[in-house]
């Protein structure tokens, strides 16, 4: 299900990479990511986390979604807080988002959504500035799980 909701800013902390939807590029780079974010604890690392939830960001896009962007890996931090040693700081602008809960096995549920949205992009007015998915509790239930996708529109 679907709803226009408004994001208010937020900072996150955590890891990048410059990837692209061609030739299945980014599902290797993103899958690397994720490794690189639990095999170097980097939760652990950020004492100042508001909450265990994991936030997947796309932004940076050069033009669509056709084109490079960067992928993050952070957990939400105060809005004056910094990053530790090795991590980037990411600010979320915040505005209108069309949010949509996503149910099913994760990695594929979140795939399928996302071809779902490629294939409607034209008419869902994307502004292409931060897109992403909340993983929480919720997330990690096998087929029961539910992960949050927030996609920014005009």
């Amino acid at each position: 299900m679907e709803k226009i909701v408004e994001v208010k800013p937020f900072r996150l902390v955590g890891i990048s990479i410059r990837t692209t939807n061609e030739d299945g590029k980014s599902a290797q780079d993103l899958g690397a990511l994720w490794q690189k974010f639990y095999s170097e604890g980097v939760i652990g690392k950020v004492e100042n986390a508001l909450s265990s939830e994991v936030y997947s960001v796309y932004t940076e896009y050069e033009s669509d979604y056709r084109a490079p962007y960067t992928a993050f890996l952070g957990v939400k931090i105060p809005s004056d807080g910094n990053a530790p040693e090795g991590l980037k700081v990411l600010d979320i602008a915040g505005g209108k988002y069309i949010q949509q809960t996503i149910s099913g096995d994760p990695q594929q549920a979140v795939t399928n959504a996302w071809v779902d949205i490629w294939a409607r992009d034209e008419s869902l007015n994307r502004r292409y500035t931060a897109d992403f998915e909340v993983y929480g509790e919720k997330s990690q239930q096998g087929p029961d799980s539910e992960v949050q996708l927030f996609l920014a529109v005009s």
